[in-house]
């Protein structure tokens, strides 16, 4: 099968084709934060569409992941909707396809459904469709006062009036207008022939758009997901959903022009792989999608500044996953920077390690691989690529699981000039026993009260009148509080049981001075009310941070523990120019700009 960059209307894209068809898909993600984190889902199932001969378009939306753009503009909305247009004719023209069929998931099915009135388009899959805009809106705005009962995070602090944030991706008031006003039960245009409603079972809001779709002259099939856990928003995903996705291909299959094109004409695609493909530009930078690797599979992204500055033009930045997040980071951090950094004179290089992102997936999911030292030699092949681009000077950054990494790789790899570590959980890898009991405890409950949020009986609840927004938010606070207290507990406790083999104090502080010998510079940025400052001061205990040789260490307080919201987000970014040295170079740039 193969994997190739697509670019159109400012979008960023990946076609999966393994032959030629006259159906192709294209799919309709959901909005940033629920793209993010079923990202890994999605990936899968673009690959399990390809295998069945089914050309398949993913991309983002315009200011959404790699593509150009903000996602807070006053027409986002729209352009997200005209962007699908985008993708349809895109797809028509790099597949030869015929027609187009559209896949959409939570907003992104409501998206689809209202493409497909202009589009010709015949057939579309609905996965957990936002049948109200307005259920849609509350669920977002429930999971944002979860986020602000955790008295340690800035992430709701600095919200304009009307504004939804969750984990750094915002909903401007002018895009939660437009998708409040979404009803899809009510649309009236012709609609396509064939539609496919998966979810979960017992939504009568799914009864009410089964009834509209049938009464408007479509023929639709219901289907009820058996693995909804993979379609659910989750800090951590699970494996893949490969039944239900199985499911679904099968259900597209059943076309009535391609179940004939592939008894009697179907020919594999014959293309090579490619391992640089020049991406998006503007005036300030030019972007190249690069495979690399002993396998040329991992996938990264590297940002390339339009004009050189002599004290930098040798000098590059590698960004690494945060958790399950893919190369954009949380709350698009990683693109924000990396545009930002290029606009200083600085190239840098956004990567997915094997298992995440746009990289090869595992069959285990995304938690097999975070926190894993052997991606050591993910970081190593894209070390690789900068220093054959003759950049010599490398500084890695890393967050959360991300500064793990990077630890480990500057013990691992003298051509790592400098770290910049934030809020890191473990820095030694325990075995992969104690790796599971560690995650399961420090990230299984917080999932659990998102994913109550799209359980039909909480929003039969609220349509009843037996649970008010306000309340059903304030009862949620309180969950969310108690949780994160205990999330921070048990990390400490954690540090004590499942994590033995972490270092002790004068272990770490050494393995720290090993790299102030070799000149390798280390920034360790602590968020307030993050369990990392606890975990080290279990491995330092009675150390005054301040004097640990070879850590220079920042308290950032009112920051989340991703440094995805925008305040903390652009207080990360001085920081990592003051890391690389470029604010001596240029007085500039007291955040990083929109992409």
């Amino acid at each position: 099968m193969t994997m190739r960059l697509v670019t159109f209307a400012e979008c960023f894209g990946w076609l999966h084709q393994t032959s030629d068809s006259p159906l192709g898909v294209v799919m309709c993600a959901s909005w940033e934060y629920e793209a993010a984190m079923v990202g890994p889902t999605w990936r899968v199932f673009a690959d399990q569409l390809a295998r069945a001969g089914l050309p398949t378009l993913r991309f983002d939306y315009p200011g959404c992941g790699d593509s150009l753009g903000t996602s807070q503009a006053p027409d986002a909305f729209d352009n997200a909707l005209a962007s699908i247009s985008a993708a349809a004719e895109t797809l028509r023209v790099q597949a030869g396809v015929n027609r187009v069929a559209l896949v959409g998931h939570r907003l992104g099915a409501a998206l689809a459904l209202m493409a497909a009135e202009t589009l010709d388009v015949d057939t579309v899959v609905l996965i957990c469709p936002a049948v109200h805009g307005k259920t849609f809106v509350a669920e977002q705005r429930a999971l944002c006062r979860i986020l602000q009962a955790r008295t340690d995070a800035a992430v709701c602090r600095d919200l304009e009036p009307g504004v939804v944030e969750v984990e750094g991706f915002r909903l401007n008031p002018e895009s939660l207008k437009r998708i409040g006003k979404i009803d899809l039960a009510a649309l009236k245009e012709p609609c396509p022939k064939r539609a496919l409603i998966a979810g979960e079972p017992g939504w009568t809001e799914y009864d009410t758009l089964n009834d509209s779709l049938v009464a408007r002259g479509a023929s639709v099939t219901r289907y009820d997901l058996s693995e909804a856990a993979g379609w659910t928003p989750a800090l951590i995903p699970v494996a893949p959903p490969l039944a239900d996705c199985n499911s679904i291909v099968s259900w597209l299959q059943e076309d009535a022009e391609f179940k004939s094109h592939q008894q009697t004409e179907a020919a594999p695609l014959k293309t090579h792989q490619q391992t640089e493909a020049a991406a998006l530009k503007t005036d300030s930078f030019h972007e190249t999608v690069i495979a690399f690797g002993p396998a040329q599979n991992l996938i990264g992204v590297l940002c390339q500044p339009t004009r050189t500055v002599a004290e930098t033009e040798n000098r590059a930045v590698i960004f690494l996953n945060t958790g399950a997040n893919s190369h954009i980071g949380g709350g698009r951090a990683a693109v924000l920077h990396a545009r930002g950094l290029a606009e200083l004179g600085v190239a840098s290089f956004r990567i997915d390690t094997k298992g995440l992102g746009d990289s090869p997936w595992t069959m285990e999911g995304p938690i097999s691989v975070i926190h894993n030292a052997e991606s050591t030699v993910d970081v190593a092949a894209a070390i690789d690529v900068l220093k054959a681009k003759n950049y010599q000077d490398i500084t890695l950054i890393g967050i959360c699981s991300g500064a793990f990494l990077a630890f480990q790789c500057a013990l691992a790899d003298s051509r790592v000039n400098r770290i910049l570590l934030a809020n890191p959980v473990l820095w030694l890898r325990p075995n992969a026993r104690q790796l599971a009991g560690a995650l399961n405890g420090i990230y299984g409950s917080v999932p659990t009260y998102a994913a109550k949020l799209f359980k039909k009986e909480t929003w039969k609840r609220l349509f009843k009148g037996k649970l008010t927004i306000g309340r059903g938010a304030q009862i949620v606070s309180v969950l969310a509080t108690r949780t994160f207290k205990q999330i921070r507990e048990a990390l400490r406790r954690l540090t004590c049981v499942f994590l033995r083999r972490e270092p002790k104090g004068s272990e770490l502080a050494g393995l720290l001075a090993k790299l102030k010998a070799r000149n390798c510079e280390a920034m360790l940025v602590l968020s307030e009310g993050d369990p990392a400052p606890g975990i080290l001061a279990t491995l330092l205990p009675g150390v005054d941070f301040s004097a640990v040789e070879g850590l220079r260490i920042i308290d950032a307080p009112n920051s989340d523990h991703a440094f995805g919201a925008p305040r903390p987000r652009n207080e990360f970014f001085r920081l990592i120019c003051d890391l690389v040295g470029i604010r001596s170079a240029h007085q500039t740039a007291s955040a990083e700009p929109e992409a």
